[in-house]
């Protein structure tokens, strides 16, 4: 609805300058409308968008709606003041400011956009009772949009944080709680190209949970699953802040370690056993670790192929007892 107000907004300032050509200014009203019109496909371009949806949403909000107000003034001054046509645009200013801000918000803008209609009228005054009655239309649209911008603000919240809720779920494994394989791998090659853009290491940890088919048939599989559970939240709070964990297959977990070389991705991979280790014991669940380090010219399937491959090594060094395996 932004979008659209600004478009209507500069449509009928554009073309009520080249309408009325000959008369004076209709150089620079045309430029503001074709400025303004220029602006409504950035508006609604992805990175504007992920700027509506985070915490910069109200100052931009307020840049931007102060813009469009500053716009319509400037034209209708430009013009004849308030008996201009271009002061009717402030009322799809009032529309604009419903559509984007909360209550207080629109309290402020349609407070402003009374005020800039005022002043438009000393410049060019429509007549005493116009600038009354105009006056009291723009009041009452304003007050009707503080009404409603509350409520739509909640419900653009609201699904905002919908949003958020099915971005999550579809990014991470809902057993654990960890990434899932997909988004992991992802991940991985943005820290690959992080990495090797950045000249900073790079490690990653596979780990392949021990015996953990015979703890399944033994305890169930409501049990297993609550294991697995714990196994996840362990293997977070294991790992440093900064350090992504995935979910990459039944019993398989990857960390993916910026900023590692490889003595702090061994020792991560330390911890981590160790900490799983507490938590499966109980169940005679152990669990192997394979690591490796980003090489130059390596991209994310090399550096997890590595990993896998110390992983293997890792399991065939015995059956039963819980091993650390680094490939560098």
């Amino acid at each position: 609805m932004g979008a659209a107000s600004t478009a209507v907004c500069s449509s009928v300032g554009l073309g009520y300058a080249l309408s009325t050509w000959s008369s004076p200014h209709r150089l620079l009203i045309a430029l503001i409308g074709v400025l303004a019109l220029a602006s409504c496909p950035v508006i609604v371009s992805d990175r504007v968008m992920r700027v509506l949806t985070g915490p910069r949403r109200e100052p931009f909000l307020y840049a931007w709606s102060g813009s469009l107000l500053v716009a319509v003034t400037t034209t209708a001054l430009l013009d004849s003041g308030g008996r201009s046509p271009l002061a009717l645009l402030f009322s799809a200013s009032l529309v604009f400011t419903a559509s984007g801000f909360g209550r207080d918000g629109a309290v402020v803008m349609g407070v402003a956009t009374i005020g800039c209609y005022l002043l438009t009228c000393l410049a060019g005054s429509p007549g005493a009772w116009m600038t009354v009655l105009t006056g009291n239309a723009l009041a009452l649209i304003a007050a009707t949009c503080a009404l409603t911008a509350g409520r739509l603000r909640a419900s653009l919240s609201a699904q905002a944080v919908l949003t958020e809720q099915l971005r999550w779920q579809a990014q991470h494994d809902g057993l654990t709680g960890c990434l899932s394989h997909t988004a992991f791998v992802e991940r991985v090659e943005e820290e690959v190209a992080r990495s090797h853009r950045t000249q900073r290491p790079l490690g990653m940890l596979m780990l392949d949970l021990d015996d953990f088919k015979l703890a399944n048939d033994t305890f169930g599989h409501v049990v297993a699953d609550e294991l697995l559970t714990d196994l996840g939240a362990a293997l977070r709070d294991a790992v440093r802040g900064h350090d992504l964990v995935g979910r990459v297959g039944g019993d398989e977990f990857a960390v993916i370690a910026p900023d590692a070389g490889e003595h702090e991705t061994s020792m991560l991979a330390e911890r981590v056993r160790v900490r799983l280790l507490q938590v499966g014991a109980a169940m005679g669940v152990g669990v192997s670790v394979g690591t490796a380090v980003l090489h130059a010219g390596d991209d994310g399937r090399e550096l997890r192929q590595r990993a896998d491959r110390a992983l293997y090594t890792a399991k065939g060094t015995t059956q039963r007892l819980p091993s650390l395996v680094v490939l560098d």
